[in-house]
Parts: structure tokens; sequence; C-alpha cells
């Protein structure tokens, strides 16, 4: 193919992936709004986390290692472990409803490409992650926390890695699952050692150094490194990286992982279709 023509194609192509994602995006808002209660809670229930870290934040002695609060610090790291969630556990949870009510098989016979099946499907709960971050930051302000957006433009760089860094985790684990069905053990697991490991309510510095060495492979280190260093005073002392280096190592991750998660994606479908493995009911 000449390079006219190639280049030619490219905005048709993007127009497709545009439509084809935004229509994942209308059916994921359609089923979250159906159920407004459920919704509501949710964003409760990330308002309530602050509160909880509102009170510890009294208990505990003032450190250079958290910056300018202990709110402001746990509050920056909720955010960045819901951006990273929601391609991560959002993903998850919509493979597993496609599979479970059958919808799987038709997405697999639409006129779309495979691999652009995860993407689709993340889009609405990475949406969702990114209102949960908001929602922490604006409560946590508003119990006292103090913020600075001199870097702004920064701090959204940083939450849309962060948030393409989630979804290729969430890819790759996403194609265990439609293998697997019940049960989503890479998710888990790397959610259960972000939690620990990658500093979202403990200073890193406070760790044994097997521990710190091990948080710089998780990409919610360089996420919450970066925003706190972006988003609060006197952040110095903050154990990880600037908010430019942090950005360089996200972009780093997505340029590595997004094309080998889709990749391994789309080579588990190819292997569960041969077995006869992608149905469930």
């Amino acid at each position: 193919m000449s390079l006219p023509l190639l280049l030619g194609t490219v905005p048709r192509r993007s127009r497709r992936v545009a439509v084809v994602t935004w229509a994942f995006v209308r059916m994921g808002a359609r089923a979250t709004f159906s159920y407004p209660l459920t919704f509501f809670l949710a964003q409760m229930s990330a308002a309530l986390q602050v509160v909880a870290f509102l009170f510890l934040g009294h208990l505990t002695k003032h450190s250079p290692s958290v910056g300018s609060g202990y709110l402001a610090f746990a509050a920056i790291g909720l955010t960045s472990a819901q951006v990273i969630s929601g391609g991560i556990v959002g993903l998850g949870q919509e493979l597993d409803l496609a599979i479970q009510q059958g919808r799987m098989e038709m997405l697999l016979i639409e006129p779309i490409s495979w691999r652009l099946i995860p993407p689709a499907l993340a889009a609405w709960p990475i949406l969702i992650g990114l209102v949960n971050s908001v929602v922490i930051l604006l409560v946590a302000w508003g119990l006292g926390a103090t913020f600075t957006l001199h870097q702004f433009p920064v701090v959204i760089g940083l939450m849309a890695l962060g948030a393409a860094s989630g979804l290729a985790i969430g890819i790759l684990a996403g194609a265990l699952r439609v293998l697997a069905k019940r049960g989503d053990p890479v998710a888990t697991i790397y959610v259960m050692a972000a939690y620990v490991v990658s500093g979202q309510v403990v200073p890193i510095n406070l760790f044994p150094w097997p521990l710190r060495a091990l948080s710089w492979l998780f990409p919610n280190t360089y996420l919450t490194a970066g925003m706190r260093k972006a988003l609060m005073l006197n952040a110095g002392q903050i154990y990880g990286p600037d908010p430019n280096y942090a950005l360089l190592e996200l972009l780093a991750i997505c340029a590595v992982l997004l094309p080998l998660s889709l990749w391994v994606f789309g080579r588990s479908l190819e292997t569960g279709r041969r077995y006869g493995v992608l149905a469930g009911y």
C-alpha cells in the first residue's frame, strides 16, 4: 500500500474506533444509570474513604515524607488507585458480565476488530474511575486538604497515561479471564500488591528496601508520586519520581504494554475459539 493511500485510511479508521468505543460507552452508561442508587452509593464509598483518612491524619505526626499533610497524601493515593483500577478491575467486570450473559459471542461476530473489544469495554469503567478520582480530591479539599494547580496540565497527562497503563494491565488480565472464566488471578494479585507496595496510603520510604525496590515495578508508584509532587505543597521529600520523570516512565510502560497486551488478548480469543471455551452461561 502506498503512503498516500495509507494516510488516507487513517481518519476513517480513527472514526471507526471512535464510533465503536462511543457505542460501548453508551451501553455502559445506560447499564450504570439504570441503577442510580448503586451509582450514588459508589460515589459515597469513595468520599467516605477520605473522611476516614481525615481522622487518621489527626493521629499521625507531621512528617516531610507526606508533604503538606497526610489527608492530601492519602487522597492522592486513593485517586491514583481509582485512575488505574478502572482499566484493571472495571474491564475484568465487564468481560465477566459479557461472558456470563452470553454477549461475548455476539461481540465476536460483529464487524469490529477483536483487539478493539477490551479498550471499548473498558472505556466506561475508566471514565467512572476518573469521576471517582475527582470526587475524592474535591471531598479532601472540602475537608481541609491543600492542593496546588500550578502543574495542572502535567496532572492531566499523568492521569491519562495512568489510565492507559491500567488498561494495558487489565487487557493482559482479561486475556486469562476469558479462558479461566471464574476468577481473575492477575488483576486480583496486582491490585492487592499495588495497594501494599506502591505507597497509596503509607510512605514508601517506611518500607524495608526489598519492598521499596519492588514498588518501582508498578505503574501506580509513578502515577501516585508524580501526582503528589504536582499537586501538593512541600512535596520534595515524598519518595518517588518527580512529575516529568513519572510522565516519561508511564509513557514507556504504555508504549510496551499496550501493544503487547492487545496481541496477547487476540491470541487468547483465538485459543478460546479453537477449544470452544469462550461461551459461558
